[in-house]
């Protein structure tokens, strides 16, 4: 049983990215995803998820596994999309507007396509939330601007994930100044891509 939960913060997800993703950021993604990987001991090596945010300068440094960590970081379990189309049991909003399991919604759709994810959509208690899906490789980033710059300003990862898994689903707005996009990779041999801004 794992004893301790490790909080990986990569320098990337708050690294702007363009469609498609230059090779510089393809090399940091791979280094910054294997440099994080290497701070999990063996016995932790499975899936989770972790909800982020711009990370303030006053962040903590977790004493115990010696990560710069946020408060507002919340690990959670995935959903897995072979349930779509089953009730789901556990369904709530975190104080910040995140979904934790978009398996709650109805009326999905898919809005873009790449070989490794999708970015999803679907409404949950009257709500349009959006979301990330990897479809092949072992990592999706869904990634929310909330100010129009079209830089990442917070956003929800899966990590050693499999094909199936979907990110925390955040609300979406009718301000264009809000957009969301997907990216996904297989840590050591695929190139960061990403679906464009939606």
């Amino acid at each position: 049983m794992i004893k301790r939960m490790a909080i990986i913060l990569f320098a990337l997800v708050l690294i702007p990215l363009s469609v498609p993703v230059s090779a510089a950021d393809q090399t940091l993604s791979k280094m910054a995803i294997h440099e994080g990987l290497e701070q999990i001991s063996k016995p932790m090596k499975e899936k989770f998820i972790t909800t982020y945010a711009a990370f303030p300068a006053s962040a903590e440094k977790n004493v115990e596994t010696g990560v710069q960590a946020s408060t507002d970081i919340r690990v959670q379990m995935t959903a897995k999309a072979d349930s779509i189309g089953t009730q789901a049991f556990f369904c709530f909003t975190d104080s910040n507007g995140w979904l934790n399991n978009p398996d709650c919604t109805t009326n999905r759709s898919t809005i873009y396509r790449t070989k490794n994810v999708e970015l999803r959509v679907g409404y949950w208690n009257g709500k349009q939330y959006g979301w990330g899906r990897l479809i092949a490789g072992d990592t999706v980033y869904f990634q929310v601007d909330l100010n129009g710059d079209r830089r990442v300003d917070i956003g929800s990862m899966c990590m050693l994930c499999d094909p199936g898994t979907y990110t925390n689903a955040y609300p979406t707005s009718s301000s264009s100044k809000v957009a969301f996009r997907v990216c996904g990779a297989n840590r050591y041999s695929d190139p960061l891509t990403c679906t464009p801004w939606w």
